[in-house]
């Protein structure tokens, strides 16, 4: 709890502007369908996040989506026209991708698909967690 009240704190100084921010203390955020991605910050104290990009709405660039909380799973589904960057960081990371798992303690865990530099629409998702568990599924 003393490091989520930090996150809270540092947070305008640490990752700069963003448009939303959400909260949701226990239970999840499920976006899929027609939703439009936006730059936006979720705070899950435990919970998961589901989202598809299959169908979404996303503008030309880059949009960037932080996901911050104590334990959290991430599912994230990706098409294959969209670029994604991944950054997960926490105590205990599971990065599960196309390419693999990646399990880390203490350290940061990275993705970063093939057509990320060239690709017309980009999503940049950023999570944070004690305990986090990220799974993308690219297709």
């Amino acid at each position: 709890l003393i490091l989520l009240g930090i996150l809270l704190l540092m947070r305008p100084a640490g990752f700069g502007p963003v448009t939303t921010a959400n909260w949701h203390f226990f239970g999840g955020v499920r976006r899929g369908g027609n939703w439009l991605v936006q730059d936006e910050d979720l705070w899950i104290f435990l919970g998961d996040a589901r989202l598809d990009l299959s169908h979404a709405q996303l503008p030309a660039g880059e949009r960037v989506i932080r996901l911050n909380g104590f334990i959290g799973d991430v599912e994230l589904t990706v098409p294959p026209e969209i670029g994604v960057i991944v950054l997960a960081s926490g105590f205990i990371v599971d990065l599960s991708t196309p390419a693999g798992k990646v399990n880390r303690f203490l350290s940061p865990a990275e993705f970063t698909t093939p057509n990320y530099a060239t690709a017309e629409r980009k999503l940049c998702m950023i999570t944070a967690f004690f305990i986090g568990d990220v799974d993308i599924h690219a297709w």
